[in-house]
């Protein structure tokens, strides 16, 4: 598995770096809080899936006379397809807009369901999608060694009902440590406990591109959950595999 994961890392790096080989696969974000979330706090991270990707991105506040349907059927007549991606509870607005189309690959970072909260009905799945969910550990969990501490999603983790999937755990990052600063900093101090070292935020949002890079490539073995707990895999694998 670990050598997959860095060979299939290289090889798409490699073929990704030449536009004249290959052309970048559309990719739909859904930002946080149904999707009403700015996309700037994601620039950092947003910025990184565009070295692989032509990204755009889903906003609810933009849902006036099913605008965001309109914008998803013009990418998705550009090639009968495109990668969702969503994080929180973008989730819902994910599955409940895609689920209109005919899409492989959605891609859930800490997905949060509250479709009955919202629409009062339960979400559904379509099953014929390939889905990769990424969970920060802490974003889920709770603490009760010293003061208590409670997660930022104490409820409402979306259940995985997929019959394709893959489930990693990305081991003590938090919630909002895919955010950029000062955003990050803010919530980890104040509200959503994230990574303890705060200077490898940004090598976990790589390792979250390297995981999506791996999935869109299908070379993720099928119906796994698995736990990461070093970020910086790629790099150690490359110094073995000299």
């Amino acid at each position: 598995m670990l050598f997959n994961l860095i060979t299939g890392i290289l090889a798409f790096n490699l073929i990704s770096s030449n536009s004249l080989k290959v052309q970048k696969q559309n990719l739909v974000f859904f930002t946080g809080g149904n999707s009403i979330m700015p996309s700037f706090i994601y620039s950092n991270f947003i910025n990184k899936l565009k070295d692989y990707y032509n990204v755009e991105i889903i906003n609810n506040l933009d849902n006036k006379n099913n605008q965001v349907l309109e914008k998803l059927l013009n990418i998705y007549k550009k090639d009968n397809d495109f990668i969702a991606l969503s994080h929180s509870s973008g989730a819902t607005s994910l599955i409940n807009y895609c689920n209109k189309f005919d899409i492989s690959k959605y891609i859930l970072l800490d997905p949060v369901d509250n479709n009955k909260l919202i629409k009062n009905k339960e979400l559904e799945f379509n099953n014929n999608n390939k889905v990769l969910i990424l969970n920060a550990e802490k974003s889920f969990n709770w603490n009760f060694n010293s003061l208590p501490k409670i997660p930022f999603i104490p409820m409402g983790k979306l259940k995985n009902n997929f019959n394709n999937y893959n489930e990693i755990t990305l081991k003590d990052a938090g919630h909002c440590d895919i955010l950029d600063d000062p955003y990050s900093n803010f919530m980890n101090k104040n509200l959503a406990e994230g990574l303890s070292d705060r200077d490898k935020v940004s090598q976990y949002q790589q390792c979250l591109i390297n995981l999506i890079n791996l999935f869109t490539m299908d070379n993720l073995n099928n119906n796994t959950v698995q736990i990461i707990e070093n970020f910086d895999f790629e790099y150690n694998y490359k110094e073995k595999l000299i």
